[in-house]
């Protein structure tokens, strides 16, 4: 992944498509711990250009109860596949917090 931190301003937007495989039930047998690891296409636009990526994917879920949870996921971007690719992005991450709610019985 590339090093440098970028100062400029401008409108980031993206979207991605993964497909995940949880891990945890050859770790340990907690099952308030979903652990998983992906992989995915996304499209990032910056202002007005875009580019592709190969995503790679590591996440986890804590379950507080049967409805709620805790999601934290870490989302490795890298592109630059073709001659139109948004070259002041380059390789990045996306780190994300949520909670999720399950909605099955």
């Amino acid at each position: 992944m590339d090093s440098e931190i970028s100062d400029q301003d401008g409108s980031y937007n993206a979207v991605d498509l993964s497909a995940n495989y949880f891990i945890d039930k050859y770790l340990f047998k907690n099952t308030n711990i979903d652990l998983y690891l992906g992989v995915g296409f996304g499209i990032h636009i910056i202002d007005e250009a875009s580019s592709e990526t190969l995503n790679l994917i590591g996440g986890t879920r804590y379950w507080f109860s049967n409805r709620l949870g805790l999601s934290l996921q870490l989302i490795s971007k890298v592109g630059e596949f073709n001659d139109t690719a948004v070259t002041d992005v380059g390789n990045h991450h996306q780190f994300s917090a949520r909670l999720v709610f399950n909605l099955t019985p």
